[in-house]
């Protein structure tokens, strides 16, 4: 787990590649220099992004992906979880 939700920037952010637990990066508002982690074995919480420009989502995501219902995704792959079912994305 890991509970960075007080972080607004992720600038200098650098993040393991595999997080068994949940992602909180609820604050961030942008994703410019995020290299977010290949698996989130939880929930990763976006839900304060207002623009999509620079996101890469990981690869897999066991949780919910929680966003900003205003974040525009188009041209962004989205996640999917280990057994290769959509992940749910929440607003």
């Amino acid at each position: 787990y890991l509970n960075l939700n007080n972080l607004t920037s992720a600038q200098g952010l650098k993040l393991p590649d595999t997080i068994n637990g949940y992602l909180n990066l609820r604050s961030l508002t942008s994703a410019q220099g995020l290299k977010l982690p290949d698996t989130i074995n939880g929930y990763l919480n976006l839900s304060s992004l207002t623009s999509a420009q620079g996101l890469k989502l990981p690869d897999t995501i066991n949780g919910d992906l929680i966003l900003n219902k205003k974040l525009d995704l188009q041209g962004i792959s989205l996640p999917r979880k280990s057994d290769g079912t959509e992940t749910l994305i929440s607003y």
